[in-house]
């Protein structure tokens, strides 16, 4: 999770104007991205501790910091090289101590969390074998039988009291017992041991029944789509070398335009900057393209406004933005959105 952007560097630790609160014990990361090869070390360690103006932020000030304030990050000694970091780096929290100990209940538990509601049908038959249908709330269902017949009862026979008492003892699984009914036939008599066998088998059967993967049927469609657009007359082929060019920081823009390629296609890390980066590209005379991010946030409806409000074209490497662009396309919009895949 990114939670600022580096400031400067201190003598004893880095400046970073934060975007999310931090807490002592925090893994941070400094990315290098925008200046260093992406293979290279990042520098990083477990925060010790957030100063400001020379003082020590204790645990009333810390629960008062908030995105926008500028503060100096400090590590464990010879933790984080500041020749390596430089004003401008994104800073990532890799390891919240806290969030993993709120997880652990959910990752490490040994019961499941969260049991799903399961109705049970029990069909007891004197001198046929039990048998116990397990359905779950999406319609799954799964029948258990025993082997051996149902025989008569001495003393106290099965009935539905007794039955809701052991059927419903489905702990460790991830099924709760909602309703029970029964059909009994005779005074039956099955051991306790017998019916946890069935109610396990019945719990197994739907537990693998429910991690099957649904079926699914499809339909091939790409001919008939392909066959729907409009056919354009095709030009003959060029077979003229071309070069097109793709840069990530304002550094390489220069060397770029300096060679003038067929396109440009700026793929910056920060979205600051990349505007007055289109506009150079277009003055130059150069088609000039912008690549999206790969993931886009649920959040983040604002950056496919921005990316089109540049009024270039758009390198589309977002599942998210690719449907964005296609609810927003209508009879009248025609080819403004020039998008393209990779």
């Amino acid at each position: 999770m990114r939670v600022g952007t580096v400031r400067g560097v201190t003598e004893r630790g880095v400046l970073a104007e934060l975007s999310e609160p931090l807490k002592p014990g925090d893994g941070l990361v400094f990315d290098p991205a925008n200046w260093r090869a992406p293979e290279g070390r990042e520098e990083g360690g477990f925060l010790y501790g957030l100063w400001q103006e020379g003082q020590q932020l204790d645990d009333a000030a810390l629960a008062r910091v908030r995105p926008g304030g500028v503060y100096e990050l400090r590590f464990g000694r010879g933790a984080v090289d500041g020749r390596r970091v430089r004003e401008g780096d994104p800073v990532w929290r890799t390891q919240d101590p806290t969030l993993a100990a709120r997880v652990r209940p959910l990752v490490e538990a040994a019961d499941p969390v969260y049991t799903r509601p399961v109705t049970a049908h029990f069909m007891g038959h004197v001198g046929f074998p039990p048998a116990l249908t397990l359905t779950d709330e999406h319609g799954h269902s799964v029948t258990a039988t025993l082997p051996d017949a149902l025989g008569e009862a001495r003393n106290r026979a099965l009935d539905a009291a007794g039955l809701r008492e052991q059927l419903g003892k489905l702990g460790g699984t991830p099924f709760h017992l909602q309703d029970l009914t029964t059909d009994l036939s005779g005074a039956g008599f099955l051991p306790i041991s017998a019916l946890n066998a069935l109610r396990r088998d019945a719990a197994a059967q739907l537990t693998d029944l429910r991690a099957q993967a649904p079926e699914r049927r499809t339909a091939p469609r790409l001919d008939s789509a392909l066959a729907a657009l409009p056919r354009a007359d095709r030009a003959p082929a060029d077979h003229t070398p071309r070069l097109h060019v793709l840069v990530r920081t304002p550094e390489q823009l220069d060397a770029a335009l300096e060679q003038r390629p067929d396109s440009i296609t700026l793929d910056y890390l920060e979205l600051y900057g990349l505007k007055p980066s289109v506009e150079r590209v277009r003055a130059a005379g150069i088609p000039v393209r912008v690549a999206s991010p790969r993931i886009l946030k649920p959040t983040e409806q604002n950056l496919q406004k921005f990316l089109q409000s540049l009024n270039a074209g758009i390198l589309v490497r977002s599942g998210g933005l690719l449907e964005g662009l296609q609810e927003q396309r209508g009879p009248e919009s025609g080819g403004r959105s020039r998008a393209g895949r990779n």
